[in-house]
């Protein structure tokens, strides 16, 4: 399998994915992390960057830093509207929440239809 790890920090995750090898393609904005293949603002890669250095992929694993997106950080980042949703009030909190829900959207497009019996 060909994964893509969004906000891949440390990547763990991608790390156990390439121990049971599978191809990896990690991206992270912070440069303290070393061992990362596009370093950069998750904002800033499109698809055509990634189809040209792994082709098309599998996985599609996405977890920003936790602390901006957690549940520990989420007084600091978030504010609760009148609807009760939590909206982001920082800049990485919004661009974490546009990225989780394109790829929310992109899998329900891709998802087949539900069987009709």
């Amino acid at each position: 399998m060909k994964v893509l790890e969004l906000f891949a920090g440390t990547r763990s995750i991608g790390r156990a994915f390439e121990r049971h090898g599978h191809e990896v393609l990690s991206v992270d904005w912070d440069e303290q992390f070393p061992d990362i293949d596009i370093q950069d603002d998750v904002m800033n890669v499109y698809a055509r960057d990634i189809v040209e250095r792994i082709g098309h992929v599998d996985v599609v694993w996405a977890s920003p830093d936790c602390t901006t997106y957690s549940i520990a950080a989420i007084s600091h980042h978030r504010t609760r509207e009148d609807s009760g949703n939590l909206a982001g009030v920082s800049d990485y909190a919004r661009a974490c929440d546009r990225v989780n829900m394109h790829l929310h959207n992109l899998m329900l497009m891709l998802s087949p239809p539900p069987m009709v019996h």
